[in-house]
């Protein structure tokens, strides 16, 4: 699971490993935040009825906890026998900037028969209930959501290419 900070990577892995609303809600096997600081200080790797999930820390925390995350992360994803796909978590209120696109080119580089066809995108924090006020918002502005979303896997499809 890859993604910046307070973009439900740990959600996800919850979900991933045990969708039942005990697991996630009263148990979870990766502490998800409760704040806007970042929970998941390190890789934690989980596996549950043959599926192995790998929680990473947060991107965009700043160069240097990037370095650091990213240089742990990679030592780890070696460790493994074989990894089958890359998660990539975005979240819907937030823009994919250079620092993003630059740490997944890196993993690209360190990965790349991985990056080429197994990589998923999901995209978090995206309301679909219609007495919601953002999901009101967006219908009064005529957000054209499939347009976001297409445009979400087009930037991400250009920054899946390995720069030298």
């Amino acid at each position: 699971l890859i993604g910046s900070t307070g973009n439900g990577k740990s959600t996800l892995g919850n979900f991933l490993l045990d969708p039942s609303e005990e697991h996630i809600l009263d148990n979870p096997t990766f502490p998800t935040a409760r704040s806007n600081l970042p929970d998941t200080k390190e890789v934690v790797i989980e596996s549950k009825g043959g599926l192995t999930v790998i929680d990473t820390p947060g991107l965009n925390e700043g160069e240097h906890e990037d370095l650091e995350h990213t240089l742990d992360i990679l030592k780890k994803l070696k460790s493994q026998q074989s990894i089958t796909a890359a998660i990539l978590c975005v979240n819907f209120e937030n823009k994919i900037d250079e620092q993003y696109r630059h740490t997944i080119n890196y993993y690209k580089c360190h990965f790349p028969k991985l990056f080429e066809k197994n990589v998923l995108i999901v995209i978090t924090n995206y309301c679909t209930d219609a007495s919601n006020p953002e999901v009101k918002q967006r219908t009064r502005q005529g957000v054209d959501v499939n347009e976001i979303v297409g445009n979400v896997r087009e930037t991400i499809k250009k920054y899946l290419t390995c720069d030298p």
